[in-house]
């Protein structure tokens, strides 16, 4: 079924292609035609239920329409031959006749037929097809690739979001069970058994991984937490930066943005679970403001962390940011696409954070089909607009549409790959309590399972932004087919909407004369992480969920852990070895297994505690090891091995009787 599936969408995309070279008209549709009718006929006739399979319902209009158009040229050529010979017969009302009718089907097949076919195959290209359990690109993070999602329905309290009663207010959302979803969210993400641990871990990996070793977070850096509250910038009383529903403002209802109890929550743990100081946390939408509302809620108990904003608004509690002079990250395609975007400005407090949280909203986007953390980062820079980005999306205007398909140069790829912005990030999360169907829009209920009707109430999390981006597409462009599909205007469906996701996980995708390189160094991007979609939208499952590689999503469903078997989310600290024979007497087998290159230390303790014999210290690779170690010399009695294995700057030991007579 895989390969069906991704045939669906090469045939879209050799549609695209052969179309981006002019090809004419009536040749393509002959290619397409031949091509489709082919393969309809090598897979159906052997096996006639792949008729219902996606591919087999892209093929087999166009075919249809390809049959008819050749019949009715058959017909006609048959038509003109017989009239010719007619003719030579001098039997001329017949042979007149007979050229009738080839002059009709000629041109109901030469106009008609081929102008519905292009039509259908334009209207086709319109939507993506999304090729199931294909991952390309390499995965992020201590446990590559991996994605949490964790959904609990009491997170939210009530059922309204309206001018009263808008979604943001705390009264709509409980700040305890939201508290919990992190908390399990990034101890699933690390596999760790507490928070701090799995913070500590986060860190660590986070910090080796830009060449600063294996250390922990240390006091005085800094962390930017990069929150999603854009319409404040046109949707806020610029005395108050509280919510103006006042003029032309009157009948907009509350926008789906950052819920202040997701950000409490992240500050929360920083503070109380880290050891961050206050003042050593920023939360800012740079190009825009954040909302009183988010302020008041979350400096009532955390009062010295800085709320950054691009204005002078002291009074308000802000601290005004500070533009660096420097270029922060250079467009990678020279103008040719972005006219008005050749490099960007961000402001100091982010430029030098030593860690960047980004923390976006489960919305899609009337420009980009979605918008989750890569474009999130719209809103970081100096500019009074994003306007000069757009064209680097699928449309440069609302719902228009004029860049679809795949092998385009895509602003988000800049924007992961910035050593300030997407490299720079410590944690990547989807503030999906509430979800919607645009980024100006309100929240909606969302119809499929498991919401039924009510807020997605969902937080996901991951290391690898492509990946996590990867699933919340996948879930978007799954309420998008299943529920109030009206509102959702085809958004994540459109053909393209991942085309930057695969060209941030590999190189192969980018396009023609593009070379990703936003810091301008000739040193062009590797991948980003890894890129797939789920199997279908009733199991959800990913390459690392069916026993490959790719994307693993861990779903922490209503308390309970969703489709995977135990040994995929124990904790790390469940280090488990065997050993045999035991007793023994002169050979002792050790096996265990290593999630990632580790420090390996195995020894022999007597009951006093005391070393008796180190029979391994090593650097070992990730997978299982199975090694036997000689035992001879040792008396008789009982002993306890000692398997330590030190990996991200945490030593997990594993220890154990064995008796050698």
């Amino acid at each position: 079924m895989k390969n069906e599936n991704r045939y669906s969408g090469k045939l879209l995309s050799v549609y695209n292609k052969l179309k981006s070279i002019r090809i004419p008209g009536k040749i393509l549709f002959i290619i397409m035609g031949v091509a489709s009718t082919i393969w309809f006929l090598v897979r159906v006739i052997p096996k006639p239920s792949r008729a219902a399979y996606p591919c087999m319902k892209t093929a087999a209009p166009i075919m249809s329409t390809f049959v008819i158009w050749l019949m009715a040229n058959l017909g006609a050529f048959a038509a003109f031959k017989r009239s010719g010979k007619l003719w030579r017969n001098t039997r001329y009302v017949p042979a007149m006749t007979f050229v009738l009718m080839g002059l009709v089907l000629g041109t109901f097949a030469t106009v008609q037929i081929t102008g519905k076919l292009q039509a259908k195959s334009t209207a086709d290209a319109q939507r993506a097809v999304f090729a199931p359990n294909a991952p390309i690109g390499t995965g992020q993070g201590i446990h590559p690739g991996r994605v949490v999602w964790v959904w609990d329905p009491a997170a939210t309290e009530t059922f309204t979001n309206g001018q009263e009663t808008p979604f943001y207010l705390p009264e709509q959302w409980n700040q305890t069970v939201i508290g919990e979803m992190l908390d399990n969210s990034l101890k699933l993400l690390t596999r760790e058994d507490t928070p701090a641990d799995a913070w500590s871990s986060l860190f660590t990996y986070f910090n080796d991984k830009k060449g600063k070793g294996n250390v922990d977070y240390e006091a005085g850096e800094t962390i930017f937490i990069k929150v999603n509250e854009g319409t404040s910038s046109w949707l806020a009383d610029n005395n108050t930066l509280e919510r103006d529903y006042t003029s032309w403002r009157a009948n907009t209802a509350p926008i789906t943005e950052t819920t202040p109890g997701v950000t409490y929550a992240i500050i929360d743990n920083l503070v109380n679970v880290v050891g961050v100081a206050e003042s050593d946390i920023w939360v800012a939408d740079p190009r825009s403001h954040v909302w009183q509302h988010t302020y008041e809620y979350i400096s009532a108990d955390f009062p010295d962390v800085n709320f950054g904003d691009k204005g002078d608004y002291a009074s308000l509690g802000r601290s005004e940011l500070t533009m660096d002079p420097n270029v922060d990250l250079w467009f990678s395609d020279d103008g040719d696409e972005m006219n008005g975007a050749v490099s960007e400005h961000y402001f100091d407090q982010l430029v030098d954070a030593d860690y960047l949280i980004n923390l976006a909203c489960l919305k899609a986007h009337a420009r980009a089909g979605i918008t989750l953390t890569a474009k999130n980062h719209f809103g970081s820079h100096t500019r009074e607009s994003a306007a000069h980005m757009h064209p680097g999306l699928l449309s440069e205007e609302n719902d228009i549409w004029n860049r679809l398909g795949y092998g385009k140069y895509r602003v988000q790829v800049d924007l992961m790959g910035s050593e300030v912005l997407g490299q720079n990030t410590l944690l990547f999360l989807v503030d999906g309590l509430f979800g919607s169907t645009e980024a100006t829009d309100p929240p909606i209920p969302w119809v499929s399972s498991p919401f039924n009707n009510d807020w997605p109430n969902s937080i996901l999390v991951s290391q690898d932004q492509v990946a996590l981006e990867s699933v919340s597409l996948d879930m978007l462009a799954k309420e998008a087919s299943e529920g109030n599909a009206e509102l959702w205007n085809d958004r994540p469906l459109k053909d393209g909407v991942d085309d930057y996701l695969q060209q941030a996980a590999s190189s192969e995708y980018w396009p023609e004369g593009v070379t990703y390189d936003p810091e301008d160094d000739d040193s062009p991007l590797q991948s980003l992480g890894v890129h797939e979609h789920w199997n279908n939208s009733t199991e959800m499952k990913y390459s690392g969920n069916l026993g490959g590689e790719g994307i693993t999503l861990v779903k922490f469903l209503d308390g309970e852990i969703v489709g995977l078997k135990e040994r995929e989310i124990e904790p790390r600290s469940s280090f488990k070895v065997e050993t045999f024979p035991n007793p023994v007497s002169e050979s002792l087998n050790i096996r265990f297994n290593l999630l990632h290159e580790s420090q390996v230390e195995i020894r022999i303790v007597d009951l006093s505690g005391k070393i008796v014999r180190t029979l391994d210290s090593e650097y070992m690779m990730a997978g299982q090891v199975t090694r036997a170690y000689e035992l001879s010399g040792l008396d008789a009695g009982i002993y306890i091995y000692s398997v330590s294995v030190n990996n991200l700057g945490k030593t997990i030991v594993s220890s154990g009787k064995i008796q050698v007579r």
